[in-house]
């Protein structure tokens, strides 16, 4: 099955329509924090001279600038001041492993890094790189113009874990971006323009969507603390806003699903954007009781096709079973393989291929693997053109929207058998009582290989607490799973998470719930 590119690809680049607005509109707020409030007029007056300075350095096309700033204005002024320099951005968290970073900067060709923040400084101190505050290189560059770049210039370099342990970083192209962002403000949220909050970190690309779309249309980017696990996002549906639109994870729907109140809630929301992970209704249901206006978009997209390339706008009267990830937004084509490379009819399961204007270069330095993830175009849009392996498992269904079935990756073999390991996570999680699942194999290369599912459950004392048991879970397992599929049962009330706000599944081996393990919690 193979589906041709949508109409509407955008054409430009984000920095270079930022810096239009703020002539058609320069005293709107641009960026807002809970403490200060900066104009269209003095953002892009700030990122020009940033810009300045950086060119004045010898930075401009095919450099690459280290960003590792707080969550605060002088972090969007030194993104757009390395893009307006022409320039790609590689976003540096400060609270990774000096280490980690180091690998970064060495792979990456990182010359000079942008900081601003105490912590910041140290870790660029540590990494044995020129750095400046942005303060400083806005305080002593001279203004410059947005520097118009070609639509395959390099914007940002994402790094992404790798399977051998080693990060790869993807280099993404201001096409893709512009793409991107246009098919968000167009036709994702419907042309509103308001205030949306950014309450991630920049490494992660899931903050491209709050980081850009607000600033291209006249809107706001609003800064939210930096705090502990949820609290941002706690902050954002407690705080008196009405929000244009949110951007998510499932993981951080299921989080603060127990949590969400209607008394406790003070937000509008127009719309709640949803990525990276497989979404169900049942994560939606509290969110619909407290917003039941809010429209929904399920969004699909590897950081190699630019945050999302595939969306679906839920129905409001969905609130149990999965959700499709639907259909190629503007600009991006779409086939479903069989293992060979052949399309797959209509209802067939195959890998998903991604071809159009989001399609990243490849990695840094791994041109064997980008030559095996980024092939010649196998869509039928362009010729010449190249496309993406996602990895990903998915078929058409009968009403033209793609249902995501899982990582290729995520199917493994236990004792003879090849067992879906989404599936199982799928069945206990409608078990009554459990909130969310995730199978594993543990020992996984050993004769003591075993399957395992993690149940969250809610903490001690909520009302159905007491009742639910492993016991319980398992027997309900029993009755819809085969036996070479039926996992011990682990019932946690703590659900790890990556700093990305997706479910750590590297994090259960070792997880400890506040419940028992064994014997009363494990079957």
């Amino acid at each position: 099955m193979t589906t041709e590119l949508g109409a509407g690809a955008a054409e430009g680049a984000v920095h270079t329509w930022v810096a239009e607005q703020a002539a058609a509109s320069p005293g709107a707020i641009a960026v807002r924090t809970a403490s200060r409030g900066v104009t269209y007029e003095w953002l892009t007056g700030a990122a020009a001279r940033v810009a300045g300075w950086l060119q004045a350095r010898g930075v401009g096309p095919g450099s690459r600038v280290g960003v590792c700033a707080h969550r605060d204005v002088d972090l969007i002024v030194a993104l757009l001041g390395v893009l307006n320099a022409g320039a790609a951005y590689v976003p540096l968290d400060a609270e990774y492993p000096v280490e980690a970073l180091r690998f970064v900067v060495r792979d990456a060709g990182i010359a000079l890094i942008l900081t601003s923040g105490a912590a910041a400084d140290a870790v660029a101190a540590a990494l044995r790189v020129p750095a400046v505050q942005v303060a400083r290189a806005q305080a002593e560059g001279a203004r410059v113009p947005a520097r118009r770049v070609p639509s395959a210039a390099p914007a940002y370099v994402i790094y992404t874990s790798g399977s051998t342990g080693r990060p790869k970083g993807t280099l993404v192209a201001h096409g893709g971006v512009a793409n991107y962002i246009a098919w968000v403000m167009k036709d994702g949220i419907g042309g509103r323009v308001g205030p949306a909050p950014l309450h991630t970190g920049i490494t992660f690309d899931m903050a491209v969507t709050t980081l850009f779309g607000p600033l291209v249309t006249g809107g706001t980017v609003v800064l939210m603390p930096e705090g502990a696990g949820l609290t941002p996002l706690q902050d954002v549906v407690r705080s008196p806003e009405a929000w244009t639109f949110v951007k998510v994870t499932p993981s951080h729907l299921t989080a603060l699903g127990e949590w969400l109140r209607p008394e406790r809630v003070r937000a509008t929301i127009g719309a709640l954007i949803v990525g990276g992970e497989a979404l169900t209704g049942e994560m939606l249901a509290p969110w619909r009781r407290c917003f039941p206006r809010m429209r929904v978009i399920n969004e699909y997209g590897p950081t190699e096709t630019v945050v999302g390339s595939i969306a679906y706008e839920v129905p409001g009267a969905q609130t149990t079973g999965p959700v499709p990830i639907g259909r190629p937004i503007a600009g991006t084509s779409i086939a479903v393989v069989d293992a060979a490379g052949r399309p797959v009819a209509d209802g067939e399961v195959g890998e998903l291929i991604i071809g159009g204007a989001g399609v990243a270069h490849g990695y840094i330095g791994r041109p064997g693997l980008t030559a095996s993830r980024f092939v010649a175009d196998m869509t039928g849009a362009r010729a010449g053109a190249r496309c993406y392996r996602t990895g990903d498992r998915v078929r058409m269904l009968a009403t033209g929207n793609l249902e995501y079935l899982g990582r290729v990756d995520h199917q493994v073999k236990l004792r003879g058998y090849r067992i879906e390991l989404l599936e199982i996570d799928a069945v206990v999680r409608a078990a009554p009582g459990v909130l969310d699942a995730v199978a594993v194999v543990e020992s996984p290369d050993t004769a003591a290989a075993s399957l395992v599912a993690y149940a969250r459950v809610p903490a001690a004392g909520a009302p159905t607490s007491a009742t639910l048991t492993a016991a319980a879970v398992t027997e309900y397992l029993r009755e819809r799973l085969p036996a070479h599929m039926l996992p011990a049962v682990r019932l946690v009330e703590e659900w790890p998470l990556t700093p990305s706000g997706k479910v750590d599944r590297a994090a259960f081996a070792g997880i400890v719930g506040t419940r028992p393990l064994a014997p009363q919690s494990t079957v």
